[in-house]
Order: structure tokens, then C-alpha cells, then sequence
């Protein structure tokens, strides 16, 4: 990750402000810690930063340790001015040294809730506790499952 000016503000703002988590993301990369992270990072500069929820994808998974390809996490982007006429947001993401590189951030949608799994069809992402994420995927699924024989009759 390029330390850009405005990441180096930041950066530098949050040490002076929270020397121990500064120094535990030094030790760490982060992890464990991208959502109080953000949430300090965001409460410092209210006006500049919105925190992110969603998800880092390896975009080489042969380098993951655990095979899961995509991570949880939590991130920060500068407000883009209400005008429109100034620079595009910014990732400003403090915990980042956590994961391989190279990667890509995919927010999730906040109006979707928390997932609570994935869908064993399609992989997607499920809500609520349910087990698969669409009634099509229901459908294909039983049919998948009926046809193996899983189930005793």
C-alpha cells in the first residue's frame, strides 16, 4: 500500500492519539482489530472519514494459510466534497498489513444486515440465519440433495 500524503495525516494523528493500539497494529498487522480501529480513526475525524463494513478478497488465495479467499473487515474512506469537484475518496486502512497482498476491498451493502454464512449452492452470502441465499438457490439445492441420495427415504 503507497503511503500517500493524506494516509501519512491520518496515520500519524491516530498514533498521537492512541500510542497502545499504534503500537499493537505495529506488532500485529492489526488483526483482530479493524473495527475498533476504524471506529477510533472515524471518531478523531468525524467530518473527513465514514468507516466501511465488508470484505478483503485474496486476489492470490494460494497465499491465504486458511483457504477462506475472503476476509471480514472493517475499513475507512475520506467523504468525497459535496461538490464533487475535489479529490475521489480514499482507502485509509490502518490494519491492512493483516492480510497478503495483493487484495481488493467489496463493501457490503448496510441495508442487507450482518451475514450470517454462506450458501453451500452458490456461495453466496446468507442473513438472517438462513441456510441458503435465495429460493433458487433452495430449489437447485434440493434437487442436488435428492438426487445424491444424502438423504434416506
Amino acid at each position: 500500500m503507497s503511503l500517500t500524503p493524506t494516509f501519512r495525516r491520518y496515520l500519524r494523528a491516530f498514533c498521537v492519539a492512541h500510542p497502545e493500539m499504534a503500537l499493537q497494529i505495529a506488532r500485529t498487522g492489526g488483526e483482530q482489530m479493524c473495527k475498533e480501529v476504524t471506529e477510533a480513526l472515524v471518531a478523531l475525524f468525524p467530518e473527513e472519514l465514514a468507516q466501511v463494513r465488508g470484505h478483503v478478497i485474496l486476489n492470490n488465495p494460494d497465499l491465504d494459510p486458511f483457504d477462506r479467499k475472503e476476509w471480514p473487515h472493517w475499513w475507512c474512506v475520506t467523504k468525497a466534497p459535496a461538490d464533487a469537484t475535489g479529490p475521489l475518496p480514499e482507502i485509509i486502512d490502518l490494519t491492512a498489513d493483516q492480510f497478503p497482498r495483493p487484495f481488493t476491498y467489496r463493501a457490503l451493502d448496510e441495508s442487507l444486515g450482518e451475514p450470517t454464512g454462506r450458501c453451500p449452492n452458490c456461495g453466496g452470502l446468507c442473513y438472517d440465519h438462513s441456510y441458503l441465499c435465495s429460493e433458487k438457490c433452495e430449489r437447485e439445492y434440493v434437487v442436488y440433495v435428492e438426487g445424491s441420495g444424502a438423504f434416506l427415504k
